[in-house]
């Protein structure tokens, strides 16, 4: 399930960093925004099947220089062994904070945090192309490519496939996602999505 987790979140940075030629840190190209999210995970692996969901949030403002991503989710595995069935059942709940190129990750329920420079926004910082063209550029050297255009609640979204996982953006920001790895398929999608809004401080504070 890592694999699917590092895929969702490469997917994401790949599609909205961006610099420009300010140096400043556009990663979308709209100023602020407040997405929430619904997933579910489902499928078979080894004889067993996994089925899951969850809620998301993203908060952004300054076109996402500053942001806080926060997931909340539950998966359970069934499996089944010589006629023994064993189920297990996982929660995940973590924050993901971007601020100008520093990085927090911080798992809840472990209470822990991680922090780093991304290396990847610094890179975009130092770019000279536009807000949305160092990130597409980097989709299509993965082979991916613009498949379709799409309303996602009230909002014209570009449809990429990369990869195989299909994402719907718009203006950089994702709606939403279709990821399917070894028979498991995550979907995300958008249930609410404000744009151009204030967004308080208080918002992106860690625990």
């Amino acid at each position: 399930m890592k694999k699917i987790n590092i895929l969702l979140s490469l997917l994401i940075v790949l599609a909205s960093c961006s610099g420009n030629s300010q140096n400043k840190l556009k990663r979308y190209e709209v100023k602020s925004g407040i997405v929430k999210y619904t997933s579910t995970i489902s499928g078979k692996v080894l004889g067993g099947k996994i089925a899951g969901s969850g809620t998301e949030s993203l908060d952004f403002k300054d076109w996402g220089a500053l942001e806080l991503k926060e997931v909340n989710s539950k998966q359970t595995t069934t499996m089944k062994f010589f006629g023994k069935k064993k189920v297990e059942t996982t929660s995940t709940h973590t924050m993901t904070k971007l601020d100008n190129g520093e990085s927090y990750l911080a798992d809840l329920n472990n209470k822990t945090i991680i922090a780093n420079r991304d290396l990847g926004m610094d890179l975009m910082i130092q770019s000279n192309k536009d807000a949305g063209e160092a990130g597409m550029s980097m989709l299509e050297s993965m082979g991916g490519k613009k498949v379709g255009t799409e309303s996602v609640l009230g909002h014209s979204c570009e449809i990429w496939d990369v990869m195989g996982a299909k994402q719907w953006l718009y203006k950089g920001v994702p709606l939403k996602m279709e990821v399917t790895v070894l028979g498991i398929k995550t979907i995300t999608q958008a249930t609410s999505a404000k744009f151009d809004v204030s967004v308080a401080d208080a918002n992106f504070k860690l625990p």
